[in-house]
């Protein structure tokens, strides 16, 4: 095959967080590079493809050839190309390394040395060449994932079915997938050159000497970094918002978002499909808004209204774990605690249960004695604030005639507390106070 002259990719778009800069910036002006965010070569590519389950427009799996052509039409470019012969001209000045920086992963370990020796290039500057012909090995930053759909997009676009029918609409949604990449490709480059000091900061995850990250992290200038990037703070902002409400389009978790944010981020990577790629969205938004932070630490005023969680960093927990239980259904705590004079009741009860369709062996409702009208009821109240106070809820006496009922009304708990079950011998009365616990279909 011929070599083909790619389009030229060097004016970013206005929206593009970062000006234009070359990979091999990344290794010549920020220390420890790529040691938190491994590098990704085809194979590995391919692999986070099918994680995520992304397919190419004819339905078939992505592979070498797919990326091939990729990097051919310019869609999704390799961050770096290690060449077999070494060209003391085109050595990559790398900080010096030393075993009190070593590099964590066997790929970041092999571009450095093929940097010191020329033996690296940008791909985005060379002109194409078939990968049979070119020699070499491609290496991919994580970060180029964010637009791997849109590139296989772009690349449908571009190879239509049937060429004769192709129309302009068709034509002009084509350029602007191409178009777009540019900005993908910027964001990536700046995600890599930040990374090494913001990703732990957002998956509470240090790979490497954790004293090594905390130099770093002090000899980071946030203004100097700003400045060499060329980033305005107003479009970062702008391209956090897309990037969390991407996300929100993508997630197939639903109300159980809540939940996996708060689990171990290294679990985050057993996600797949749609929830792992608004993952990888999540943590780039992340990233960015340290960043901006950094670079601006003016406290921002508070929004008029909460948040919905989906555009919270992922570090922003509201409520306590065992509230987000309890919202899903999950919570090992029971919704209704029934508290009955003494064993008469305690077998009584389950059955007017049964009788009124409610599940005594419900994980929801726990039915408890106290073997006596005249015994202290404190622990149960203690029971009952402790769980209040992990719950965020609300307490509020609730009376009845005769106070032959008191209790301790929760946002998910109440506990009920009964002497004679006067209030409870009508049938109505009695499901009521269960309803609170129990879901329409009990």
């Amino acid at each position: 095959m011929a070599n083909v002259e790619r389009p030229r990719a060097a004016v970013p778009l206005s929206r593009a967080p970062f000006a234009t800069c070359s990979s091999l910036d990344v290794l010549s002006c920020w220390a420890w590079p790529f040691s938190q965010v491994h590098l990704l070569d085809t194979e590995d590519v391919l692999r986070a493809a099918e994680e995520r389950r992304l397919r190419l427009a004819s339905g078939h799996a992505v592979d070498a050839h797919a990326l091939e052509e990729l990097h051919r039409r310019a869609l999704l470019i390799p961050l770096y190309r290690l060449v077999p012969d070494d060209d003391e001209t085109r050595a990559v000045l790398v900080p010096a390394i030393d075993a009190n920086r070593p590099a964590t992963s066997s790929l970041s370990a092999t571009l450095l040395d093929a940097a010191q020796h020329g033996r690296v290039s940008d791909p985005a500057e060379d002109e194409f060449a078939p990968w049979s012909e070119s020699g070499g090995r491609y290496l991919y930053s994580r970060h180029q994932l964010l637009g791997l759909a849109r590139a296989l997009e772009a690349l449908g676009a571009e190879t239509p079915n049937d060429p004769a029918q192709e129309n302009e609409g068709e034509r002009r949604r084509a350029q602007f997938l191409r178009e777009s990449q540019v900005e993908w490709r910027s964001l990536a480059v700046g995600l890599s050159m930040i990374e090494t000091v913001y990703w732990p900061a957002a998956t509470s995850l240090v790979t490497g000497p954790v004293e090594v990250w905390r130099a770093v992290r002090e000899e980071f200038d946030p203004a100097a970094a700003g400045a060499r990037l060329g980033v305005e703070l107003e479009k970062i902002r702008h391209t956090i918002i897309r990037l969390r409400v991407a996300a929100h389009t993508l997630d197939t978790l639903g109300d159980f978002y809540d939940l996996v944010r708060r689990a171990d981020p290294r679990r985050w990577d057993s996600l797949r499909g749609d929830a792992l790629a608004a993952m990888d969205h999540r943590l780039a938004a992340d990233m960015l808004e340290r960043f901006a932070d950094d670079l601006d630490p003016k406290p921002r005023p508070a929004p008029a209204r909460r948040e919905p969680a989906f555009f919270q960093a992922l570090g922003v927990e509201r409520g306590s774990l065992d509230s987000a239980l309890t919202g899903l259904g999950l919570s090992p705590h029971p919704s209704l605690v029934l508290g009955v004079e003494g064993k008469t009741e305690l077998l009584l009860i389950p059955r007017v249960m049964e009788l009124l369709g409610v599940s005594a062996r419900s994980a929801r409702i726990r039915i408890e004695s106290f073997d006596g009208v005249g015994n202290d009821l404190s622990v149960l109240a203690h029971y009952g604030a402790s769980i209040r106070s992990l719950l965020w809820a609300r307490r509020s006496a609730v009376r009845t005639t005769r106070s032959t009922v008191s209790g301790f009304r929760f946002s998910s708990l109440r506990v009920c507390v009964s002497w004679s079950c006067a209030c409870c011998r009508s049938c109505a009365k009695f499901r009521s106070i269960f309803s609170t616990a129990l879901p329409a279909r009990c």
